[in-house]
């Protein structure tokens, strides 16, 4: 029974390390070049645009409302030695560090009465309460002087300066006995919050979180070195969401000289395969690029030349993809609605990955 416990935790570590990385990725968007979960520094590593790096250790309380202040002490100590040789020794430029938990008190200072459902929110080293300050720059205290001042050759209020710059905890509501949804809610409001600032889906939020949340997590379980994530990588999941939007068979598949219901049949039958294929950034480009030379090559086209195009072009792009145990109709009708999507989402598309100044061209 002790070792089930112990793998549920271990999970549940996972699974906030992975909410974590979601909500550093959302508050770091505009300048982020990439993120790793399981980093090859700290828990989330993240380099931004700019070359500098940000280092974060995501540690989860098991009990984050009754739990041991000592308890919370300690791990929080063995996260920010971890943090600062990243800090103070790494061959990168840092821009900030982070401490991120689950519980509103991690370092076990404060006695303010602790509620299990609060926002999610940062806080930079000043934000901190005083008493939290001080359990900060003790815990540097020993490290300073037997490392750091030596390596670096500053002073003491030196170090400590940049600790208050660059230093910050993140706190995100996790409670890892509670249901799924009050587990969730917190960070799916997060991204909520997130997709109506940007002007996206607001109303798949839910959607969007999960599948995030399974990028990060294979992202983790990679461990090759170079296996990052970057913005394009997690707005095309809110590309492949939207894309996956239901249409109404009847109507496109007589514009498109196809039996419905082998149409009905394909979305159902192929769906990963369709996602696959329809949903890379380099292919809709090329399909919107013979678009345009068609529309300028055809003057007289009509008004649904959308219809004419995918009619009279299917054929050129039997060629991009191999798929086994399918027939000659089946292929058709397959290339024809992942061209459908493309051209009539190319909006739609080219304004989520501009949101992240992904070059869709």
């Amino acid at each position: 029974m002790v070792d089930n416990q112990r793998a549920h935790r271990t999970k549940a570590g996972f699974t906030f390390q992975d909410l974590a990385a979601i909500i550093l990725f959302i508050d770091n968007f505009d300048e982020l070049k990439s993120i790793k979960a399981e980093g090859n520094h700290e828990d989330i590593d993240i380099e931004l645009l700019d070359g500098s790096w940000i280092y974060a250790q995501a540690k989860m309380i098991s009990d984050p409302i009754n739990s041991n202040k000592n308890y919370r002490k300690r791990k929080m100590s063995e996260s920010f030695t971890s943090l600062c040789n990243n800090l103070f020794n790494s061959k990168n430029p840092v821009s900030s560090i982070v401490y991120i938990s689950n519980c509103k008190d991690p370092l076990g200072e404060e006695d303010t009465a602790t509620k299990s459902f609060y926002p999610v929110y940062p806080l930079t080293f000043d934000q901190l309460a005083k008493v939290t300050q001080n359990r900060v720059e003790k815990m540097l205290d020993k490290k300073i002087e037997n490392d750091y001042l030596k390596k670096k050759n500053k002073t003491k209020e030196e170090v400590l300066e940049i600790l208050k710059k660059d230093f910050g905890v993140q706190i995100i509501p996790f409670d890892p006995r509670h249901s799924y949804e009050d587990k969730f809610h917190s960070v799916q409001s997060y991204v909520g919050n997130f997709l109506i600032n940007r002007n996206l889906m607001q109303n798949a939020s839910l959607n969007i979180m999960r599948n995030w949340h399974d990028l990060f997590r294979e992202n983790s379980e990679n461990y090759s070195k170079d296996k990052v994530l970057t913005k394009k990588d997690l707005l095309w999941v809110i590309v492949v969401i939207e894309c996956n939007q239901p249409f109404n068979t009847d109507t496109i598949a007589f514009k498109l000289n196809v039996d419905v219901a082998i149409m009905d049949e394909i979305s159902i039958r192929f769906k990963e395969v369709f996602d696959y294929i329809s949903e890379r950034l380099e292919f809709c480009a090329t399909i919107w690029s013979d678009e345009e030379e068609y529309v300028e090559n055809h003057p007289n086209v009509s008004t649904s030349y959308i219809y004419d195009f995918i009619n009279n072009s299917w054929r050129n792009y039997l060629d991009f993809w191999d798929i086994n145990d399918i027939t000659g109709e089946e292929q058709e009708v397959l290339i024809k609605m992942v061209l459908y999507r493309i051209l009539t989402k190319k909006s739609t598309i080219k304004h989520i990955m501009e949101t992240g100044n992904v070059n869709v061209d």
